[in-house]
């Protein structure tokens, strides 16, 4: 039997870097079935290297990077999601 999860902010942060961000694209395709995250395969994506940081960069830019509200915190302060 397939665990699968759909839902929370695990999904949505997901979800989103499956559409919005080029190297997750084929990446994260590989815990989705039928628009849901399956977790029992999330051994299948890949630990992302320092050597992909380095090489991958541009792709590793969500796409609506330039359209986001930005809002800088300290460290030390709480968010609250």
């Amino acid at each position: 039997m397939s665990r699968q999860f759909d839902g929370g902010y695990l999904g949505l942060l997901l979800w989103h870097a499956s559409q919005n961000v080029p190297f997750y694209a084929k990446t994260l395709s590989a815990v989705f079935e039928n628009g849901q995250i399956d977790l029992n395969r999330f051994q299948r994506i890949p630990i992302l290297a320092k050597k992909d940081i380095r090489v991958f960069r541009e792709n590793l830019t969500s796409r609506d990077i330039n359209s986001r509200k930005w809002k800088w915190i300290r460290p030390a302060q709480q968010v609250n999601l």
